[in-house]
């Protein structure tokens, strides 16, 4: 698959939760690595949970996205069809 939009991406995410979104970079949380990171600490949980939930998400951009350039490629596929359809019916013709 070709690269998404980073652009893109944000917005389906700011609209979505922006809560995940701060300025134009998606903000996952705040863990301080000099010590152990454990279950219990507000932190590591807020991380963990933002860090599914964009993962979801983004799950969820790239099912659209395929989605939609899917119909497109389908889209081109019929009008090549349509062309080809008339050069051969006017090669008939003649």
């Amino acid at each position: 698959m070709e690269q998404l939009k980073r652009a893109d991406v944000i917005a389906y995410i700011k609209d979505r939760a922006p809560e995940l979104v701060h300025g134009d970079e998606i903000y996952l949380g705040r863990l301080n690595n000099s010590r152990l990171l454990e279950w219990n600490d507000s932190n590591v949980q807020s991380f963990i949970r933002n860090l599914l939930r964009y993962a979801v998400l983004r799950d969820g951009f790239r099912a659209e996205y395929k989605k939609i350039k899917s119909n497109i490629v389908n889209k081109k596929t019929v009008r090549r069809m349509v062309f080809l359809f008339y050069i051969i019916k006017s090669k008939v013709q003649i």
